[in-house]
């Protein structure tokens, strides 16, 4: 995709993302647009069906516009490096451990600065803050056009890899060349989707092959691409094909990673928080603790590990991206046994407690050991 295209994308997205904000930050100084607050014990007054549709189309918003964000960002940040050049390809895996280190940062602030402020000043400067830190950085990002790096369209690669599934199928009844040789080869035409070199013949799933079969109907110098396509092309598909296994490996660990917000916030609200006698954390700060592991392992790695694991791997990263994913799913797999027990924990001891049917109240259960198992997970 263009990079004038998805830095459009990203300024339309981050607009979006900023009314919705917006929005949310007055629904919370407005009383108009919320209802009373709570005293007491008290039955708090139920929100109208206006105040509710504004509070529901913000978080659509907010939802649309972050789906635009987050897919683009870091990878319109790689792309600000040319892979052709020996000194900037280096910096590309850098650049996305130091991205996530400022991502962990940004968050650590979040979870304790903006949560103290939201509990103890209001939500209207707790939401007032994020608000116009969004819109500085769109300010920022717009003001930055003139110096980011613009890469030429190459076309979709979602009609690339149909055009190649659609070839082989049409083919299909094709009997396959003995010699790989033979398959349809055009530097010209695929010299603008491949940097690194043309990918190479492989033998697996030789039926997508097939549509790289010269036949007496096709055109060699100007094919159709949706029945003669290149053996380039044909192993994009296969690469494509071959991650399918390690994608779905994430489905799982985003499940659990996803309760972080969820069940181990709600999990807080019903432990011992206190650091000392008078003082406690707020639930919504717990994931400060793997804020800063995940800035501490990624500040680790960079600096002494990648040294030591390439000495002894040859690799330049100190270890494959594959190696570092299987660690990863490893260590959260432990993470989760973990966090499994403890909360087995908590539930004996609430019932022990007789407080199974009072969600409110707090059980006796320092929620520092339930820290143990989502520290692992980041």
């Amino acid at each position: 995709m263009h990079t004038l295209v998805v830095s459009g994308l990203l300024t339309v997205a981050s607009i979006i993302y900023q009314i919705a904000m917006t929005s949310l930050t007055l629904s919370t100084i407005l009383p108009q647009l919320r209802p009373p607050p709570c005293i007491g014990e008290q039955l708090c007054q139920q929100a109208t069906s206006g105040q509710l549709a504004i509070l529901y189309g913000s978080l659509l918003l907010g939802a649309l516009g972050s789906g635009g964000i987050r897919p683009c960002v870091a990878a319109f940040g790689a792309n600000q490096f040319d892979e052709i050049d020996l000194k900037q390809s280096t910096k590309t895996w850098k650049y996305f451990n130091w991205y996530y280190f400022v991502m962990g940062a940004s968050i650590l602030a979040a979870v304790t600065v903006i949560v103290y402020i939201q509990d103890n000043i209001g939500w209207g400067w707790g939401l007032g803050i994020p608000t116009i830190s969004m819109f500085l950085s769109i300010i920022a990002f717009v003001l930055g056009y003139p110096l980011y790096r613009h890469m030429d369209p190459v076309g979709s690669p979602f009609t690339q890899l149909l055009q190649v599934s659609v070839g082989a199928f049409r083919k299909r009844y094709l009997i396959m060349v003995s010699d790989p040789n033979l398959l349809y080869q055009n530097e010209e035409l695929d010299a603008s989707i491949f940097i690194d070199g043309r990918l190479v013949h492989s033998k697996q799933m030789a039926l997508l092959d097939k549509t790289a079969i010269v036949t007496e109907e096709d055109n060699v110098k100007a094919p159709n691409l949706w029945r003669l396509n290149s053996v380039h092309r044909v192993e994009e598909l296969k690469s494509l094909i071959r991650m399918g296994p390690i994608w779905a490996s994430g489905i799982l660990l985003i499940t659990a990673y996803a309760q972080q917000g969820t069940f181990s916030l709600q999990q807080a609200k019903t432990m011992d928080r206190h650091l000392t006698n008078s003082f406690q954390i707020p639930a919504g700060s717990m994931s400060v603790f793997t804020m800063l592991a995940m800035l501490s392992t990624i500040a680790l790695y960079d600096r002494f590990l990648i040294r030591i694991a390439r000495r002894f791997t040859g690799v330049d990263r100190g270890i494959t991206f594959l190696r570092r994913m299987g660690i990863g799913l490893l260590i959260s797999v432990l993470a989760t046994l973990v966090a499994g027990f403890i909360e087995v924990k908590r539930k004996q001891a609430a019932v022990a407690h007789g407080l199974e049917d009072k969600p409110h109240s707090i059980i006796p259960m320092s929620v520092f050991g339930s820290c143990l198992g989502t520290v692992y997970m980041e």
